[in-house]
């Protein structure tokens, strides 16, 4: 299977209210998604974690601790990005993770 996490959606979930260091919450969210991803290994084949905008026009991808990170580039969403891959990989088991609305349906 693979995890898609809407990144920035999940994060105001977990540093509700909290004003900081981004890149420190995007870090240590990052690891604990590795973490996870290490005790779930029989059942989670790649994280991919989509935040939005990016430090580029187009997306970006890296990967940090085994975690697929994706910036979905300055003129597109995280959720265009996801909309996008979901179509591509129609075939394959997908688990979306998110509060978006319109992403869940």
């Amino acid at each position: 299977m693979i995890l898609i996490i809407d990144g920035y959606n999940l994060l105001k979930q977990i540093f509700p209210g909290i004003k900081g260091n981004l890149d420190k919450q995007r870090n240590a969210f990052i690891q604990q998604l590795a973490y996870y991803k290490s005790k779930k290994a029989d059942q989670i084949g790649e994280i991919i974690v989509v935040f939005d905008a990016g430090p580029s026009n187009h997306a970006t991808r890296t990967v940090k601790s085994g975690i697929v990170v994706v910036f979905s580039g300055v003129k597109s969403s995280a959720d265009a990005w996801i909309l996008h891959f979901a179509e591509r990989n129609k075939d394959k088991e997908l688990l979306v993770v998110t509060l978006d609305r319109a992403l869940r349906e």
